[in-house]
């Protein structure tokens, strides 16, 4: 386990939070290179999906913490690693919550906006699965969505589990 707490460490002393959308938006997404504001709102929401994967690899170092110091005897919230590992899930939320918010209050200029800042819904709206919508009305915003990435030709921000919901949504156009 020596090599995991290194990791960890290292993963704590790393730069906070780097601003990543520089190089996404350099990676080829072709709406992306468009001038205006459009270019403003893609980094906001390549930010947020970059927070989102971050604090993902939080919570095995948190568990490794925790056993760690379970193992030792000492109390989670006394554990200097465990804290450590807290505070900068606590930071990459906070980055995360503030990126969606700059998102949310950037005017949208055009459909490409729109299509973007939807697509962020659809990404922090961890309601809707396979097995349905959080909220009946949560249909009539993802069909909107979904018609606002294709027809800002944003379909590769889709989320994955999409399909799955397109085919709730013709399952229940069928019962009514």
């Amino acid at each position: 386990m020596p090599k995991r707490r290194n990791l960890i460490k290292a993963a704590l002393t790393a730069p906070a939070m780097a601003m990543p959308s520089a190089l996404l938006l350099s990676g080829g997404d072709a709406a992306a290179g468009r001038a205006g504001r459009g270019g403003t709102l893609f980094a906001l929401y390549t930010d947020w999906l970059s927070y989102e994967a971050e604090i993902g690899t939080t919570f095995p170092d948190l568990a490794d913490a925790e056993t760690s110091a379970s193992e030792r005897g000492v109390r989670w919230s006394e554990c200097p690693v465990v804290r450590a590992v807290l505070a900068r899930q606590d930071a990459l939320f906070g980055a995360q919550r503030r990126a969606l918010y700059a998102l949310a209050a950037s005017p949208g200029e055009g459909l490409d906006d729109i299509a973007v800042k939807l697509a962020l819904w659809r990404r922090a709206n961890m309601e809707m699965t396979a097995r349905g919508f959080g909220e009946s009305w949560d249909a009539l915003v993802f069909s909107a969505y979904d018609d606002a990435l294709a027809l800002a030709g944003r379909t590769a921000l889709a989320h994955p589990k999409d399909d799955a919901m397109r085919a709730l949504i013709g399952e229940a156009r069928e019962k009514c």
